[in-house]
């Protein structure tokens, strides 16, 4: 079983160990299989619909063009329980913007023939086009299928093949920020190093057999599922093959290590182990062992160190429950560094080899033409240095091998035209070469890249060499890779085509088969059989290095970078930006207070004011650059959005509308639970202060008496009579306060809108309604006269109005008309009022009792209502007669 090493840097955490996998390794990253996290969408398609079991949107059937299918889709028996019929339709699952991390699988049952660019899985949109497609292919048409791209840097690229016909499938699509990758039935088949973004944006979505161009995909599908995150290695597996155990796996795919490593004394190397990506993910128990601890020792991380010449075995040993599987590297150690020396030309005056026995390097014209001339030395880094211009150097220095080290020092006088040579690996007939050469014309940028051996002319990294000063050039090489430093600073590790292996294969100095020669200055070239690590690529002038690195990123950071949102140093209440790469190196953060401060930038906010010290550290293998910065981080303080809060407290929400009660609420709810950071304070701040602002109140409370209508003007009454003269809306009556008031209570008393006539005279009686919205006040006056005495009360019984009012006051309103409601509250407003007035007449108090009761029958009774109604009548009647 193949593992690309792809998936290490796509996932984060990934389960699979391709590149120095190492016990720690694995134990930090294994992580359970869980199927359903990050689940969005599934479509199992067994109760023959497109819904989507996971709750959200159906898919929809479409055609290509993007249009609706105007047929029923058709369902049949499928991988499990039933599967979707695609042939004249495919499916659009409506599930835009899902986002740059994703996992899309399905399983797949294609029909007969593959056709050219027939779609399979479309995920993007067509305008612009932006998009991740598997689809048939021209190569091998029958049965090929490609995973290709196009939009954000690919341009309809393919990247990978696979044979999806005969039977069931599983096609997996993964995306990050590290790029995309392709599997078929747990295997990938495809990968891209770029994440393309095909579901991120508004128009983007995922289409399963249809896409705007091509013919529908003919066949079964069944299962899809949609994940708004990147599944592992591990977890693609599983959703391909959920019932082999951990332990067979390991058993049936067994496991690999470096088959051979060649060290010298002094060295240490790491033995990389590769596993099946679910075994990785059990974290099973990894032992290493040596046959020659005099020879080499190894850690149980895996680390080989090598004490002495000679021959050892290491053995891997990985064990899963009762299964075990080992793996040998062969360990060879030949002596020291200084033996793997091949060649070293300090140029004093001559082109010899200072490696005993080694072949002296010679001149070549332009074109690799013969040289004639002198060749010239001037003053370099340290003592002579060549001088090239007319001139290059052939080191004579065939074959190396497939693992090896140049390195030298070099000033150019002048910037470079492009493609000038500076260096090449290799040879030209047949072309299989590495090389470094000017980038662009009149710059000092230099382009390293390659031809041969699978790649074309092929630009792997560029660095610049800045005239008129001394730089370092270091290139190792391993079989198929190869890493480039300048100035011991490492520009990264890429593909290499191994170009000193063979006969013809040599080592150039400014000049080539066809491009400009360099013009400037070479010195202290060295070559080994090896390939340095990048300690003993820095060790070769450390203290050279480690200059040159801090003058390379010192000042590239200030504390005016890292401030965020915040105004100074001195005054820290909200996060902070720390870039994680400045001057072109990577950075990571120390805090002398994470709590406060945290790695990230994260503030959270003390009781006190604080100060914290956050220190960048560059480094790049031995070199290493550090600079602090002071902060104080101030007090949390949220004294004014509890100041808000009070005022939001005293707010009456009896006037506001019910939505701006609710807005309200809610504000003062988040206020009130609000996080303990600045930034929360200020945004639950911002945003109470705004609802504040914006309240909104009822009609009845803004302006009630827009509601209410004029009282009597004038009144004549005898003594003992009552009027109703002001009635208040039930409407108003929470939004507004009354008092009812008389000039002249001998006269007539007033109370509730109602005036009792107590003795001959004038008085007038007022209603003062106070708006509880604003304090406004209005008066309302009613002008009384009172003619006559009230006649002596005589015997009068109040007894059935009293019960009757007591009865009244029990009765629901609900549901009721307006003017019944109104002529019942008048009723039995006067019934009162008659009730307090000592002076009242039986005549009167049967009056308002009869007045009562129409009130009463006017509500409409339920059946027990009216019998005890119909029980008080006939106690009436009673005492009447």
């Amino acid at each position: 079983m193949k593992h690309s090493k792809f998936i290490s840097a796509l996932l984060a955490g990934a389960m699979v160990f391709t590149s120095t996998s190492l016990p720690g390794d694995l134990q930090a990253s294994a992580q359970g299989v869980d199927l359903d996290d990050g689940l969005v969408a599934a479509y199992s398609f067994d109760g023959e619909t497109l819904a989507d079991e996971r709750g959200g949107s159906d898919a929809s059937a479409i055609v290509t063009g993007l249009n609706a299918y105007s047929g029923t889709p058709v369902y049949e028996d499928g991988k499990e329980g039933k599967a979707l019929r695609l042939g004249d339709y495919g499916l659009k699952l409506n599930r835009e913007d899902l986002g740059d991390n994703f996992t899309v699988s399905l399983w797949l049952n294609w029909d007969g023939s593959v056709v050219y660019n027939q779609s399979v899985l479309f995920l993007g949109y067509h305008n612009p086009e932006k998009w991740l497609a598997v689809g048939g292919t021209e190569h091998d048409g029958l049965t090929n299928s490609r995973f290709w791209a196009n939009g954000n840097g690919y341009s309809w690229t393919s990247l990978g093949s696979a044979d999806l016909s005969g039977g069931w499938h599983q096609l997996t699509l993964v995306g990050s920020s590290s790029g995309v990758a392709a599997y078929l039935d747990g295997e990938q088949w495809g990968s891209g190093e770029t994440n393309n973004g095909p579901l991120t944006g508004a128009d983007q979505d995922i289409y399963v057999g249809v896409n705007n161009w091509d013919e529908e995909f003919t066949g079964l599908v069944d299962e899809v599922k949609v994940y708004d995150r990147t599944l592992s290695e591990a977890e693609i597996y599983r959703l391909y093959d959920s019932e082999t155990s951990t332990e067979t796996l390991l058993d049936q795919t067994g496991i690999t290590a470096t088959s051979s490593l060649s060290m010298v004394v002094g060295r240490t190397q790491s033995i990389e182990v590769s596993m099946h990506p679910v075994v990785a993910a059990a974290v099973p128990t990894v032992i290493y062992e040596t046959s020659d601890d005099t020879v080499a020792q190894v850690s149980q991380d895996g680390v080989v160190t090598a004490v002495a010449s000679g021959n050892a075995v290491i053995t891997t040993t990985v064990t899963l429950g009762s299964v075990t599987k080992t793996a040998q590297t062969n360990v060879t150690v030949g002596g020291t560094l200084d033996d793997r020396l091949v060649a070293s030309f300090d140029f004093e005056n001559t082109l010899d080899n200072g490696v005993e026995g080694g072949t002296a390097a010679q001149a070549l014209g332009y074109k690799l033409g013969s040289y004639t001339g002198e060749v010239v030395y001037e003053q370099g880094r340290d003592g002579q240095a060549v001088r090239l211009g007319d001139y290059g150097l052939k080191l004579n220095q065939q074959d190396v091998g497939g693992e090896y080290t140049v390195s030298f020092w070099v000033k150019n006088h002048s910037a470079l035209a492009e493609n000038q040579v500076l260096l090449l690996l290799g040879y030209h007939d047949p072309e299989n070469w590495m090389a470094l050469s000017g980038s662009q014309s009149n710059t000092s940028k230099l382009k390293f890249w390659v031809n041969g051996g699978g790649f074309s002319w092929t630009t792997l990294a560029t660095t610049s060499v800045p005239a008129d000063t001394w730089h370092q050039i270091t290139i190792t090489g391993t079989q198929g890779q190869a890493t480039l430093y300048r100035d011991g600073v490492s520009l990264g590790t890429v593909q290499s085509n191994n170009p000193l292996t063979g006969s013809n294969a040599d080592i150039y100095l400014g000049v080539n088969n066809w491009d400009a020669l360099f013009d400037g200055l070479v010195d202290e070239v060295r070559v080994y059989n090896i390939a340095l690590s990048q300690e003993e690529v820095q060790e070769q002038a450390m203290d050279e290095f480690q200059a040159m690195f801090q003058q390379s990123v010192e000042g590239t950071l200030e504390a005016a970078q890292l401030l965020g949102d915040n105004d100074s140093a001195q005054n820290v209440r909200y996060d902070l930006t720390l870039p994680q790469t400045a001057g072109g190196m990577d950075v990571t953060w120390t805090s002398s207070n994470p709590d406060v401060i945290a790695t990230d930038g994260t503030v959270t906010s003390p009781e006190v004011d604080t100060d914290v010290s956050l220190t960048a550290v560059f480094q790049n293998g031995l070199l290493r650059y550090e600079v602090s910065f002071d902060f104080t981080v101030t007090a949390f303080d949220r004294s004014q959005l509890d100041t808000l809060l009070e005022q939001a407290r005293a707010v009456d929400t009896t006037l506001l509308t019910p939505e701006s009660a609710q807005r309200l609420a809610q504000a003062m709810e988040a206020a009130e639970n609000v996080e303990n950071t600045f930034a929360a304070v200020d945004q639950a701040t911002q945003t109470l202060r705004f609802t504040l602002d914006h309240l909104y109140y009822r009609d009845e409370a803004v302006n009630p008496f827009a509601f209410i209508q004029e009282a009597e003007t004038q009144v004549e009454l005898e003594a003992g009579k009552i009027a109703q003269v002001f009635t208040l809306p039930d409407s108003v009556k929470d939004y507004v306060t009354v008092t009812y008031t008389s000039e002249n209570e001998d006269v007539a008393t007033y109370q509730d809108g109602v005036v009792t006539a107590v003795g001959a005279g004038k008085t007038i009686v007022t209603a003062t309604v106070t708006a509880k919205y604003d304090g406004f006040q209005m008066a309302y006056s009613t002008a009384v006269e009172v003619l006559g005495q009230p006649e002596p009360p005589g015997d009068v019984d109040k007894t059935l109005l009293e019960k009757t009012i007591a009865y009244a006051e029990t009765l629901s309103t609900d549901g009721v008309t307006d003017s019944a409601v109104a002529a019942f509250q008048k009723a039995l407003t006067e019934a009162k009022a008659v009730m307090a007035d000592t002076n009242a007449t039986q005549e009167q108090v049967n009056a308002a009792w009869d007045n009562l009761l129409e009130g009463i029958w006017g509500l409409g009774l339920t059946q027990g209502d009216k019998t005890l109604l119909e029980q008080l009548i006939t106690k009436a009647d009673d005492m009447m007669a």
